[in-house]
């Protein structure tokens, strides 16, 4: 559950800061297994 919760508090972070992308969560027998992140970057 520790792995969980930082996944929430870093998600919270990257809201904060306007993160325009992704996260992508693989689960391993109910655990945590993988975790990836992919950001777009926007032209203004």
């Amino acid at each position: 559950m520790d792995k969980v919760k930082k996944i929430i508090e870093v998600i919270k972070a990257l809201m904060e800061k306007k993160f325009t992308g992704y996260i992508k969560v693989n689960f391993t027998r109910g655990n945590v297994g993988r975790i990836e992140k992919f950001e777009e970057i926007l032209k203004k």
